[in-house]
């Protein structure tokens, strides 16, 4: 096991090198949406009669948080997928003396690294922009860490199931449009659950079954205090069991895709 840990953590460095290469650009490309929000929701929206308050750019900051990992998960589903059609890079990480379940949970630990890292930035840059218009004077930090790093593992095992299903990267417009456009709008990105259930309750019940709701609401309650927001204790235990189902899932597929069972 120890050798084997050795191992995932070079391959872990090996994948930070490379991506150092591309990171400006990809810095750039990360930070383009949540700046925009941010100057939109918390700057100009707000004098159009919104029925928020002020604090609406700081609450939309959380739900760019969300979108960035997302965003971040899939991206990296397609370079897998890209990979296995083309490149075949997977093939010799399977000679390694790895284990697949090691080996997929590096993958793992590679992409929630890369958009924690991503969520972290985006975090400063919407404080800075927003700067009284986003108080963290009821954040948890504790709490905000804990949810941030669950919601990151959560969507890069999310990459990992895509990666072993979908079978090529031409069809991951599907999954763009028919799967994180639905989970995002119906996921709390521009409203509380809460919200959503005293309007519409069997749609807010529906929402309930959806991960996004649970991050959404979770960096939000930790951020702004609990008040009004889904309990952190459910979302802490919603987000450990939908990342535990998740890992063993991606795993299956995955090995299914590559004929390793």
């Amino acid at each position: 096991m120890k050798n084997q840990l050795r191992i995932a953590f070079q391959l872990f460095l090996r994948d930070m090198m490379v991506l150092k290469k591309d990171f400006l650009g990809l810095l750039v490309n990360t930070l383009v949406w949540p700046v925009i929000s941010a100057i939109l929701f918390g700057f100009i929206l707000p004098h159009f009669g919104s029925g928020h308050t002020q604090n609406f750019g700081s609450f939309m900051i959380a739900g760019t948080l969300v979108a960035i990992v997302i965003v971040t998960a899939l991206q990296k589903a397609t370079d897998i997928i890209v990979d296995i059609q083309h490149q075949k890079l997977i093939n010799f990480e399977r000679t390694l003396p790895l284990s697949f379940g090691m080996l997929v949970l590096q993958k793992i630990t590679t992409i929630a690294s890369i958009s924690f890292f991503y969520s972290v930035i985006i975090l400063v840059v919407g404080k800075i922009i927003l700067w009284n218009r986003f108080s963290l004077e009821l954040a948890s930090f504790p709490w905000l860490f804990v949810i941030l790093i669950l919601a990151n593992f959560f969507f890069a095992s999310f990459a990992l199931i895509i990666a072993g299903w979908i079978p090529t990267s031409n069809k991951m417009d599907n999954v763009w449009m028919r799967l994180y456009m639905p989970a995002l709008w119906f996921g709390s990105y521009m409203n509380t659950w809460y919200e959503f259930y005293k309007m519409l309750p069997s749609l807010a019940i529906f929402m309930l079954f959806n991960p996004v709701t649970y991050c959404m609401e979770g960096l939000r309650a930790a951020m702004f205090g609990q008040v009004g927001y889904i309990s952190l204790w459910i979302v802490l235990g919603a987000l450990s069991a939908q990342f535990t189902i998740a890992c063993l899932v991606g795993i299956y597929f995955m090995k299914r895709k590559l004929n390793a069972i």
